[in-house]
């Protein structure tokens, strides 16, 4: 049937070519489209799929921050149809930081990655001397008054009385006991029978006394880094190694260009006077000869604890750290002799450093702790980076 083949689309078998061609031409052609109704459908389109995204967003992060307010709705009265699975006990046994700790923490990473390093109190500085005091006395002490005296150690009956006693606290039949302890003067007969069977060991002369007693002093004895860090803490009991590195790092900028430059009196602050005295003759030498290394320093890399030991009875801190300073050396007109000013060498240093045995009193009058005086430095060696 020849509608049937119209519906489909074929043409009928007695149409020619040239009468489809025709019909073609007669239909009219749509009218262009209009530039800026696109442009605006797809703006309309782009805000839609952001608030699309956006609305996701904010729903992860609603999800994930559910646990705060009610505990993914178990607590919190409806959320999700109140399911008490075992994701609803999970988030009440393992709390959460709050959205208020969330943005604490972001914003201390933020500002530690854009601000600078907060400026650091140095460590190798000597105390100034304080001003005349108001009566019209002298200049005052550079050294404090205050030193730190440490406890008596306790005696093992007394480890086992304070550890009894913190277990069973106040306790009132705890406390009726101890006083009927003490009363007796029972504690006190087993510390001298304690005591005494001390003494006993300690000055039995026998060969298998001194062999166990040795074994037992091996074994239990202090390394040299240790018995340093406890005598460094009895002089300055608030010493702490991170914020000791840190200044250091904050000193060497300065140290470095009055090494380099044979600076004495910029060193004498910070350093040893035979140390002193060494670096302003190895400078002369250097200017004698027409050859003063270049002191730029372009970079200070982080310095790091190597060993902690005792120098002369006096705890030393044995600290590495890597700059980079130009590799040049500049005659007295500063012209350029050695190497090239474009040329750039990271110097390995090691330094020690020895704690003075008492703090110092600062022009305010506050008390500062024991400062750390440059005795030793050394360089390890180089490698050239441009």
């Amino acid at each position: 049937m020849p509608w049937a083949r119209s519906l489909s689309g074929a043409a009928p078998a007695g149409r020619s070519s040239e009468e489809e061609d025709g019909n073609k031409k007669k239909t009219a052609t749509p009218p262009p489209p209009d530039p800026a109704a696109e442009l605006a459908a797809h703006a309309a389109r782009a805000a839609s799929d952001a608030a699309a995204a956006a609305a996701a967003a904010a729903a992860g992060l609603k999800t994930r921050l559910g646990g705060f307010a009610g505990g993914n709705g178990g607590e919190g009265g409806g959320g999700g149809g109140g399911s008490s699975g075992p994701s609803s006990s999970s988030s009440t046994s393992q709390p959460h930081p709050g959205p208020a700790s969330l943005w604490a923490a972001i914003k201390r990473e933020v500002a530690a990655a854009v601000l600078p390093e907060p400026a650091t109190r140095s460590v190798t500085r000597a105390a100034e001397p304080r001003a005349p005091t108001a009566d019209g006395g002298g200049p005052g002490v550079t050294t404090t008054e205050l030193m730190a005296v440490p406890a008596p150690e306790p005696s093992p009956w007394e480890k086992q009385w304070g550890r009894l006693h913190a277990a069973l606290g106040t306790h009132p039949a705890w406390a009726r006991l101890s006083k009927a302890i003490e009363a007796t003067g029972a504690a006190a007969k087993a510390r001298e029978v304690a005591d005494d069977l001390r003494d006993r060991w300690e000055t039995a002369d026998g060969p298998l006394a001194g062999r166990v007693a040795g074994a037992a002093d091996a074994f239990f004895a202090e390394t040299e880094m240790a018995q340093a860090l406890r005598e460094v803490r009895l002089r300055d009991p608030a010493f702490d190694m991170v914020a000791f590195l840190a200044g250091v790092k904050g000193d060497v900028p300065g140290l470095l260009r009055a090494y380099l430059t044979g600076d004495g009196p910029g060193m004498a602050a910070h350093a040893a006077p035979d140390l002193v005295e060494r670096v302003v003759a190895v400078h002369a030498a250097q200017a004698a000869a027409g050859a003063v290394p270049d002191p730029t320093i372009l970079d200070v890399g982080d310095v790091e604890l190597v060993d902690l030991k005792f120098l002369d009875g006096d705890p030393a801190a044995v600290v590495q750290f890597a700059a980079q300073q130009l590799a040049c050396a500049r005659d007295g007109a500063g012209s350029v002799v050695e190497g090239s000013p474009d040329a750039v060498q990271r110097v390995f240093y090691l330094w020690a450093l020895v704690q003075d045995g008492e703090g110092a009193v600062g022009p305010g009058g506050e008390a500062l702790p024991p400062r750390w005086q440059l005795r030793e430095m050394m360089v390890r060696g180089a490698h050239q980076l441009l």
